[in-house]
């Protein structure tokens, strides 16, 4: 097989197998974190108000969403929808604010604050910036604050 073919063939198949592990990832990602989120908190209607960017999403045991996920903050709840890339296969969910159990500020304003709530059987933590804090107090009970 001549050099410059092999190449190709390597690249080629170096490519499949990096679409086909990052297909896997997302897969069990979606399974084990965003669906107890769908199931949960179905979104009956999209909401408006503002909206906050860079937001993070951990709902265990394996759904990770660093700083990709977009918030509303609205009347109803929190919408919450991740960023375009990773948006296909993952329905917008609306967490309402009766099922936020807790507000803790970060370690500094600029760390921002965690909003927990259930999701299936675990707890999920939504991480939102200080810009949102405001909004936030708007809709929560101050006594589901902590330091």
């Amino acid at each position: 097989m001549p050099d410059t073919l092999r190449t190709v063939v390597y690249v080629l198949l170096g490519t499949a197998a990096y679409v086909v592990w990052w297909f896997i990832v997302l897969r069990i990602i979606w399974r084990f974190g965003w669906r107890a989120l769908e199931q949960s908190y179905p979104l009956p209607y999209p909401v408006t108000g503002p909206r906050f960017g860079n937001c993070t999403l951990l709902v265990p045991p394996a759904g990770r969403y660093n700083r990709c996920i977009v918030a509303t903050i609205a009347r109803e709840g929190i919408q919450i929808l991740p960023v375009g890339l990773f948006r296909p296969g993952h329905r917008p969910a609306l967490i309402p604010w009766e099922a936020v159990q807790s507000v803790q500020r970060g370690a500094s304003p600029a760390a921002g604050f965690t909003l927990r709530f259930p999701a299936g059987k675990h707890e999920a933590y939504l991480i939102l910036p200080s810009q949102a804090m405001e909004e936030v107090a708007r809709w929560t009970d101050p006594g589901d604050y902590r330091a």
